[in-house]
């Protein structure tokens, strides 16, 4: 147990640290030293490892911290594409739900009894649309997450309805920040023409979403 508790304060002292200082974003030989620290700690406390990394991904992303896109890259030579990818997407579903409890227990009961009114016509779409519509939105973020999980939390939408379409937006999301991050490892190994599918992968499903919100703006714009 000490030496899991000890994984976990040196996984969030580290990154935590790492990610106030931006300008380290852009230096290859810090991303190597984080990532050859986070892999250490991996080979000799997986599950410690695995816990403390989404519970950290998780924090940041429900108090709307900057980093999840630093973890998010970090995930792939970590964890690998596909595992990577379903780990971040679970733990930022599990910050946006987090950030859409508190809402809904703390404020709603307040923000009914004011602005009701106001959220009927939100209550109305999301009963007609809420879980496409938010697959979109976590797809293309229109709305940010910062605004969209509590906002969502003050009105009467089932909490199966917000998690299952979340998860599912959030995950495929974070496949290009997970894939762009493995390439990136590869790209400095022994083998770095294995880079190349999971580059251009992660370049073209940014490319689409990158054009799927741009529809969305002009859709949507008065």
């Amino acid at each position: 147990m000490m030496a899991r508790l000890i994984a976990l304060t040196l996984l969030a002292a580290a990154l935590a640290g790492g990610l106030v200082h931006w300008e380290s974003l852009s230096d290859a030989a810090w991303w190597q030293q984080q990532l050859a620290r986070c892999e250490f700690w991996c080979d000799q406390h997986p599950v410690a490892f695995t816990l403390g990394f989404a519970l950290l991904f998780a924090l940041l992303s429900a108090i709307t911290l900057p980093g999840c896109s630093v973890l998010a890259l970090m995930a792939g030579p970590l964890f690998g594409a596909v595992a990577g990818t379903l780990l971040v997407g679970a733990a930022c579903t599990a910050g946006a739900t987090a950030s859409f409890l508190v809402a809904r227990h703390l404020a709603r009961p307040a923000a009914q009894e004011r602005f009701g009114h106001r959220l009927q016509p939100l209550e109305v779409f999301l009963a007609r649309h809420g879980g496409w519509a938010l697959f979109t939105l976590r797809l293309v973020p229109l709305v940010p997450f910062p605004v969209l999980n509590p906002l969502l939390g003050l009105t009467r939408m089932p909490l199966r309805d917000f998690v299952l379409p979340s998860l599912a937006g959030l995950t495929l999301g974070t496949v290009p920040y997970v894939w762009l991050g493995l390439s990136a490892q590869q790209l400095s190994s022994a083998t770095p023409a294995d880079a190349i599918p999971l580059a251009l992968g992660a370049s073209l499903l940014l490319g689409t979403l990158w054009w799927l919100r741009q529809r969305l703006h002009k859709a949507v714009a008065p």
